[in-house]
Order: C-alpha cells, then sequence, then structure tokens
C-alpha cells in the first residue's frame, strides 16, 4: 500500500500532466497585451536596479507600482529567449503547474492525507478555472499568477516551524504585487487554527506571542 506521502506526490503529478496538457497550445501564441514589449523593455534595459525602481520605471500608463519580481522574471525571460514568445508562455505554464502543486499540498494539509482526493480537485480546480483564460495567455499578468503561487506556499508552510522561510513567501507574494499582502494575515489564520489551545480567544493569544518572539 502507498504512503501519505506516495499518494501526494502522485497527485501533485496528476495535476501538473492536466494543467500541462490542458495548456500547451497556449506555447504557440503571440505576445498579446499592450503592456508586454514595454515591460520586456523596461525589464531588459536596466536589470541591475530591477529592487530599486517602479514598474517600468514609473512608465506604467495605469498607475504607480512596485513588482521588482514580475521585471526579474521579464529579464531572465528576455536573457534567456530574447523576443520568442514561447519562452515567456512556457514560464507562464511552469509559475501555473507549481501553483497547482501548491494548492493540492495546502489542501491535503487542510483535509489530512487521508483526503487526498479531494486534494487533486482542488488542484484541478485551480489550474482548470476559466480565470486562467485571462492569465496565461497574457505575459503581465504574471504578476497575478506569481503573487498566487507565493501566496499558496506561505499559507502551506508551517510558519511556527520554519518562520523565516514563510515571511519570504510573504515577502515575495508582495514583491509580485500588492494584491500578495494578503499573504500575512492568511498564515497568521492558519496559526491560530491549528493552535493546541481549545478556546478561539486563547488561539489568538498564543499564536500572537509566538509572533512577536521571533
Amino acid at each position: 500500500m502507498r504512503g501519505p506521502a506516495s499518494r501526494t506526490w502522485l497527485a501533485v503529478l496528476a495535476v501538473a500532466v492536466v494543467a500541462a496538457l490542458t495548456w500547451r497550445e497556449m506555447l504557440g501564441l503571440s505576445l498579446y497585451a499592450w503592456d508586454t514589449f514595454p515591460l520586456i523593455a523596461a525589464s531588459s534595459s536596466d536589470f541591475a536596479h530591477v529592487f530599486t525602481r517602479e514598474l517600468m520605471d514609473g512608465r506604467f500608463p495605469g498607475g504607480h507600482f512596485y513588482r521588482p519580481l514580475v521585471e526579474l522574471s521579464f529579464a531572465v525571460d528576455h536573457a534567456l529567449w530574447g523576443l520568442d514568445a514561447r519562452g515567456y508562455h512556457f514560464t507562464d505554464l511552469v509559475v501555473l503547474i507549481v501553483s497547482g502543486a501548491l494548492c493540492v499540498r495546502l489542501a491535503t494539509r487542510v483535509l489530512g492525507a487521508g483526503n487526498v482526493h479531494w486534494a487533486v480537485l482542488a488542484g484541478l480546480i485551480y489550474v482548470l478555472h476559466p480565470v486562467q483564460f485571462e492569465i496565461l495567455p497574457l505575459p503581465p499578468r504574471r504578476a497575478d499568477a506569481l503573487s498566487a503561487m507565493f501566496v499558496l506556499l506561505a499559507v502551506g508552510l508551517d510558519a511556527r516551524r520554519v518562520r523565516w522561510p514563510t515571511a519570504f513567501a510573504c515577502l515575495c507574494a508582495i514583491a509580485s504585487k500588492e494584491t500578495g499582502v494578503i499573504a500575512a494575515p492568511l498564515v497568521f489564520a492558519f496559526a491560530v487554527a491549528e493552535s493546541v489551545e481549545s478556546e478561539v480567544g486563547a488561539r489568538f493569544l498564543r499564536v500572537t506571542r509566538e509572533e512577536s518572539r521571533t
């Protein structure tokens, strides 16, 4: 009989295969979205200052944002692929697959290893959700995908045991998109829910004291 760890890995593999097969034709698309080429140009022209400037060096017409991990990923894509659209779409597909795997892991943590079939369903819902049609074909929407990936990573970690990796994942979520700030309260909420105290108030105080000693 397979152990819980083996079943979890099989679940992750199943979700990854479904995601790859479902979205493989996306690799043949062009570089869509009006802000794709300006983002590529800004990311590749000043790689050294990607962490010290605004998105597109402040030239984004929709507002002023700080998303260094998005620009960094575009700079790496440009260095590897130039303007070959397949490279950018491949990166986005990898982010989706990793996010699906993290979703399976989080669901397994919440539901228990004995309910791995529900974890598979959660991962499949994530990678097959219609919202992906609004994200995957458009490389600049990578900000949403990266932010979601790091939120899933942060929440899936045991913050009481690996605090610094959890904090780093939260920081990466924010550095991908402003909405990634939701990672920190979600991590705290999970810690409260998993506390050994019987009362909610006692759980809240326990986790607060633990975090204040970090």
